[in-house]
């Protein structure tokens, strides 16, 4: 047990040394790839085929409503941002998505992230979660059943029948979980964006600059697992204090521009 133990004390630097690595290698291939704003529709969400750009599109024209509501600045997509946003969403693990014990480690990586691309709006907040594709209630069940292919993605509503057998008394047929539709989609991420913000309003004069980034969680996928996108978005402008305040940076350190040191 000893010996466990500390192999896995030495495996952690290693672990945290290939992270850093592949997060500063996404950073300096990264392009970027900013969403064409649309209105969302009642259409059925595409989840096998999950476009992730064409979807993003649909969330900042929904952002961009609430924006417009009190005639706020529409957000801009800012470069940095975006290029920031799609090499989390590239190098991040689902965990970074589902937990707030990553959050000043995802605050460090940006950044990072965001000075080295020498982006201009360098006060931010960052925001990492998970949105469910389906239409399906926190307390509902559902099944999982890989021989029914009447449902694209194989989820039936309530617990695994007793028998398949039609003629059986205590048959049930199977009901579809249904997918979300692109509106319900769109209202299910602003509610986890502003949950997330924790009563910071969406609509402050301080935000004016957006990056966003999202991508299927393909584990989530034809299990009896709830599908899911994980999401990161930065909110951010040039105004300081109000927003985030900047934490200081070394300037011309050895370590300061070290890809090694993130996690540390």
């Amino acid at each position: 047990m000893i010996r466990i133990l500390f192999i896995s004390l030495l495996l952690i630097p290693l672990i945290s040394f290939d992270q850093n690595k592949r997060f500063y290698e996404a950073i300096d291939t990264s392009t970027v790839k900013f969403a064409e704003e649309w209105g969302a529709s009642g259409a059925k969400l595409d989840v096998l085929n999950f476009d992730d750009q064409n979807y993003e599109g649909a969330i900042l024209d929904e952002l961009n409503k609430v924006r417009s509501v009190r005639n706020r600045s529409l957000f801009i997509q800012d470069s940095a941002y975006n290029r920031m946003c799609l090499a989390g969403m590239e190098t991040f693990t689902k965990k970074y998505c589902g937990s707030n014990k990553f959050r000043d480690r995802i605050y460090r990586y940006t950044e990072i992230g965001i000075r080295r691309m020498q982006g201009v709006n360098k006060v931010f907040r960052v925001f990492t979660f998970s949105v469910s594709l389906i239409d399906l209630g926190s307390r509902e069940y559902f099944y999982f059943d890989r021989r029914n292919f009447d449902s694209e993605l194989q989820l039936y509503k309530g617990n695994t029948p007793t028998t398949r057998n039609p003629d059986n008394e205590n048959y049930v047929e199977p009901i579809p979980v249904a997918k979300l539709d692109e509106q319900a989609f769109a209202q299910s991420f602003l509610k986890k964006l502003k949950r997330a913000m924790g009563g910071q309003d969406l609509q402050s004069k301080n935000f004016t600059h957006i990056g966003l980034a999202m991508r299927l969680d393909a584990r989530s996928v034809r299990k009896r697992r709830t599908p899911k996108a994980l999401v990161m978005i930065i909110l951010g402008g040039k105004q300081t204090q109000k927003v985030k305040k900047q934490r200081p940076i070394p300037q011309n350190s050895a370590a300061d521009n070290n890809p090694y040191t993130i996690l540390k």
